[in-house]
């Protein structure tokens, strides 16, 4: 702090009534003269950049179209001497040599006479203070001006700061997303909401949204509220490694949304649960409450709650494991369910149906054959097309998998609560079976892509499974490899 005055030019100090009154407005006891200083731990740098606000830099000006050196000097030592008529933009020490945002870390002095009495000084919020004794001489040509108010640099609410910051104009998205539910709308205009909100700008909607094609105007309120939700992380984060609050092994900080976690990766980068990696803060910071809160400026990619492509999602389902380890054994298939730009439909069989397979033919998936392995996989992706158990009509439908080599055979009985089979495996809803914890229709970006689990492995109609001492020309039907692995199926349950 003795550096930030003794490189500035000029300072406006406010009285101790201004002081006494902003102590008020923040909840402290009016008389407490250590209040704003002892709450420096708590609240992170807050106090510092208030006194930091109050203090003017060197800056070139301009009134009446004739350039001067602000604060002046030489034949223009005091404010008196300033020329009139004129509202002068003043930077100030705060927020060190980067500018959070227009705006954000300057003053404006408005003299409209020679009339020092008439004179104003505001900051961000535009709360006009009095000069009440100007011109004080501080050596090195430098001037302290006495005001009676505190000038404030933040926004009363994150609503208020979305709202009316220099930051609304480039977060319409975000502030749409927000405004179209009404718990976001309730938590964003409660001044007492803590925390930090990572607000993706619109070029990072159009960024992140164009990965698969999607319209950010087309989410339901539902869908909003998970996205504003856990584009908030549950304690004040003030930017450029400045965080407060608690995290989950180490570098994962918890979020409005259930819990769910973000991925700190230093500095001003973040990443979702997906690996989907952004950057805020920086020179995009907005103060909420003097510190209860943090409006930060997310330039690239929006903290989606949801993956952008089949693959990712697919690693998030606990039930899913031995089907996203034999994805990773095979390339092919996998780097396609990564392309956000695709539509799939994927029939992914539970890891319990893996382990009935390997019950039936006495050896585990790694050791099937490789073009066996393939083929089974293909076989679970109908390519092109996103269908929910709703889509699929009643009656047997016959879908192109992947590649175009195999058919998948999909019936739906029409009566009662449909049951679903795919070449004769079960789709799942999770009901009443605790091993399942995803039902059916599980979506992907948003129902780009759809993943419906089913209890066991789709095997191809060319394909044949041996059985362990059988010939390997030996092909069991269809109908005796379904009853072996239904009742595998049922021991594992």
């Amino acid at each position: 702090m003795q550096n930030a005055f003794k490189n500035s030019g000029f300072a406006f100090l406010p009285n101790n009534a201004a002081l006494d009154k902003l102590q008020t407005s923040l909840g402290f006891a009016a008389a407490d003269t250590s209040a704003l200083l002892l709450n420096t731990s708590a609240l992170g740098n807050v106090t510092a950049q208030l006194l930091k606000y109050h203090l003017g830099r060197p800056a070139p000006g301009f009134c009446g179209g004739s350039p001067f050196w602000f604060p002046p000097n030489g034949s223009l030592g005091n404010l008196a001497d300033l020329p009139s008529g004129c509202t002068y933009l003043i930077n100030t020490q705060a927020f060190g040599d980067t500018i959070p945002g227009p705006g954000s870390n300057r003053l404006s002095l408005d003299k409209p006479s020679a009339n020092l009495a008439d004179a104003r000084v505001w900051g961000l919020r535009r709360i006009n203070a009095t000069i009440t004794t100007a011109d004080i001489a501080a050596g090195n040509g430098s001037f302290a001006h006495v005001i009676d108010t505190a000038l404030q640099f933040w926004y009363d609410t994150i609503d208020d700061a979305l709202t009316n910051s220099w930051l609304s104009g480039q977060v319409t998205r975000f502030r749409a997303a927000a405004g179209s539910s009404p718990e976001v709308t309730t938590l964003f205009t409660d001044p007492n909401t803590r925390g930090a909100v990572l607000a993706a700008d619109n070029t990072a909607f159009t960024a992140t949204f164009g990965l698969f094609g999607g319209n950010p105007a087309a989410l339901s309120a539902a869908d909003n509220l998970t996205l504003v939700q856990y584009s908030t992380l549950a304690y004040p984060w003030q930017g450029q490694g400045a965080w407060v609050g608690p995290t989950v092994n180490g570098n994962q900080v918890p979020t409005l949304w259930a819990g769910q976690l973000l991925t700190y990766r230093g500095g001003v980068t973040w990443a979702n649960r997906f690996g989907l990696q952004g950057t805020a803060g920086g020179f995009g910071t907005v103060y909420v409450g003097y510190g209860m809160a943090y409006v930060h400026q997310m330039t690239s990619n929006v903290m989606l709650p949801v993956a952008t492509n089949v693959y990712d999602q697919l690693r998030t389902m606990v039930s899913m494991t031995a089907f996203v380890a034999a994805l990773d054994a095979e390339v092919g298939v996998r780097s396609s369910l990564q392309n956000p730009a695709s539509t799939f439909t994927v029939f992914a069989p539970i890891t319990t149906g893996f382990a009935a397979l390997q019950v039936y033919s006495g050896r585990p998936w790694e050791q099937q054959d490789g073009n066996t392995k393939a083929a089974i996989l293909k076989t679970t992706v109908v390519s092109g097309r996103a269908l929910t158990t709703t889509d699929l009509p009643g009656g047997t439908t016959l879908y192109d998998t992947m590649g175009g080599s195999q058919t998948l055979v999909v019936t739906k009985s029409a009566t009662g609560s449909p049951i679903i089979t795919v070449n004769g495996k079960q789709i799942l809803t999770g009901l009443g079976n605790g091993r399942i914890v995803v039902p059916a229709n599980e979506p992907v970006a948003y129902g780009k892509s759809y993943i419906q689990a089913i209890d066991l492995p789709p095997i191809p109609g060319d394909v044949s499974i041996p059985t362990p001492g059988a010939a390997a020309a030996a092909t069991p039907s269809a109908l005796a490899l379904l009853a072996a692995c239904g009742a595998a199926l049922l021991l594992l349950l």
